[in-house]
């Protein structure tokens, strides 16, 4: 099994530029994740395009794309705390498993 696997589906240059915010920023950082995030691209009404983030099978945040730099990193870093929130909830209740 692979683990800290970051799968990249982007169509635009805006995707692939939140891809390669996102993907630098998890792996500078010191802990890792053992599952999957994948980074899914759809195109919307007109020329606008949605990005999905998805945990494994599960999409933990979805918005539509803006090229803007400053608001990519704004979803690069909600989207990193939407992850830690999920492993931390997950590893408590692993260990009220544990009792």
């Amino acid at each position: 099994m692979l683990n800290n696997l970051t799968i990249d589906e982007t169509k635009t240059r805006a995707g692939k530029d939140f891809y390669d915010m996102l993907y630098l920023k998890i792996n500078q950082m010191d802990k890792k994740y053992k599952k999957t995030i994948s980074i899914i691209e759809l195109p919307t009404m007109g020329r606008n395009t949605q990005i999905q983030v998805f945990l494994e099978d599960r999409m933990i945040n979805q918005f539509i794309l803006n090229p803007s730099e400053e608001f990519l990193e704004g979803q690069v870093s909600f989207t990193i705390m939407l992850i830690d929130d999920i492993f931390a909830k997950e590893a408590y209740i692993e260990k009220e498993k544990s009792y």
